[in-house]
């Protein structure tokens, strides 16, 4: 509600902002095969202009990895590394944050019939975003 120019309130509609400070990306899998299989794979990209938040894959029973090279390889966090300067040939490596990361892997392990479905998802920020703890949809 809001004053207008009478004095009176009325009903105002409030567009949620573009950017909200954090945002669920949710991928829904589902095993459309005909016959059993012995684990699922699902890779997720992180948007472009997007930062994923630390800490907030979750998948059901998951073995989740990172990429930091576009999908091509993934490892455990403490695993991968990033140039310090990537425009820079050569330059040492640092380890990588998960602001470096670009893609997600939900190893699923199991028994997969066919019909199976299930969820994983992960939380990201916009990167221009400032990281803070009261900024969670």
């Amino acid at each position: 509600m809001a004053d207008d120019a009478s004095g009176q309130l009325r009903v105002v509609g409030v567009k949620p902002p573009e950017t909200a400070p954090q945002r669920l990306h949710t991928a829904r899998f589902r095993h459309d095969g005909i016959v059993v299989v012995a684990g699922l794979e699902v890779v997720l990209e992180i948007p472009a202009g997007m930062h994923y938040i630390d800490g907030s894959a979750t998948g059901p029973g998951a073995h989740i990895t990172f990429s930091v090279d576009s999908g091509r390889s993934f490892a455990p966090p403490d695993s991968l590394r990033v140039a310090t300067d990537p425009a820079e040939p050569g330059s040492p490596m640092r380890r990588a944050t998960a602001e470096d990361y670009t893609h997600i892997r939900y190893e699923l392990p199991g028994e997969y019939p066919p019909g199976t479905a299930g969820l994983v998802s992960f939380r990201a920020r916009p990167a221009m975003a400032p990281m803070g703890d009261n900024d969670a949809l």
